[in-house]
């Protein structure tokens, strides 16, 4: 069965797990931000959507879940970009299917080749959510 991780639980990670929720599909839905507030957030954020939790599964810690994700894993990262280079060493050692980091990827040059790297190495499909405008 697909799982797919939201990582950041601030404004787009609510927009993320919004679109999952409501969408039809085998797959579990996880959801982690290392601020409580935010985590305790989602309850609003679904119950002000008249939206059901029953499809999420909080994690209260970042080794809960790391644990979660295998190969079978989509992840979403929706986290500020500051140490967001150590988040993505610890998801890649996990080795998901996918991965989708939020942009700014990281705050230099130096730390998006890294990732880069690490992603090919652990053969991970890696985007960036992007809105692209035309003018």
């Amino acid at each position: 069965m697909k799982k797919i991780f939201v990582i950041g639980t601030g404004n787009l990670g609510k927009r993320y797990l919004q679109a999952i929720l409501t969408s039809r599909g085998d797959f579990r839905c996880y959801c982690y931000d290392h601020n409580p507030e935010a985590l305790n957030s989602v309850d609003i954020f679904l119950n002000n959507n008249n939206m059901s939790a029953s499809g999420l599964t909080k994690r209260n810690s970042l080794d809960e879940i790391l644990n979660d994700i295998d190969r079978q894993s989509l992840v979403i990262v929706s986290t500020t970009a500051q140490d967001r280079l150590r988040l993505v060493l610890l998801i890649t050692e996990k080795r998901p299917e996918s991965l989708i980091i939020e942009k700014p990827v990281t705050q230099t040059d130096e730390d998006f080749l890294t990732i880069t790297r690490l992603c090919k190495e652990a053969d991970i499909q890696a985007y960036t959510h992007y809105t692209l405008r035309f003018q």
